[in-house]
C-alpha cells in the first residue's frame, strides 16, 4: 500500500467531518433527552456506539501510520481504531516492525 502526507485539503475535510459528528451528536441529545428515562439516554447511547464505529471504519478505511523511530509504514485493524489514543494526527500505536509503542504519524492512504 501506498501512502502520502496530508495536505490542507485533507486537514479541512477532516476537521468538518469532526464537526458534523459532534454536531450530530449535539441534535441527537437534544432531540433524545426530553424522552421517557432510560428508554431516550439508550437510544442515545446507541446512536453514539454507531457513530464511533462508522468513525473507526472510516479512519481504518482512509489513514495509514508511520512509526517515528523506524519510519516503517502501516495500516491498523478497527479494533485499534476504536480502542486507541488518539490526537490530532497521532495514535499511540505499537510498531509491527520495530515493536515500539509510540505516538505514530497519521498519514493517507493511497488507492
Amino acid at each position: 500500500m501506498q501512502y502520502r502526507e496530508h495536505n490542507e485539503t485533507d486537514k479541512r475535510t477532516n476537521l468538518l467531518l469532526l464537526l458534523f459528528a459532534l454536531i450530530l451528536i449535539a441534535v441527537g441529545g437534544a432531540y433524545l433527552a426530553p424522552l421517557k428515562w432510560p428508554f431516550g439516554l439508550v437510544i442515545f447511547l446507541g446512536f453514539i456506539a454507531m457513530l464511533l464505529l462508522v468513525l473507526a471504519k472510516w479512519q481504518t478505511n482512509k489513514f495509514g501510520y508511520r512509526c517515528p523511530a523506524c519510519t516503517h509504514e502501516f495500516d491498523i485493524k478497527m479494533i485499534n481504531a476504536f480502542l486507541t489514543p488518539h490526537v490530532w494526527g497521532k495514535k499511540y500505536l505499537k510498531c509491527p516492525e520495530c515493536y515500539k509503542s509510540q505516538w505514530a504519524i497519521e498519514i493517507i492512504k493511497i488507492k
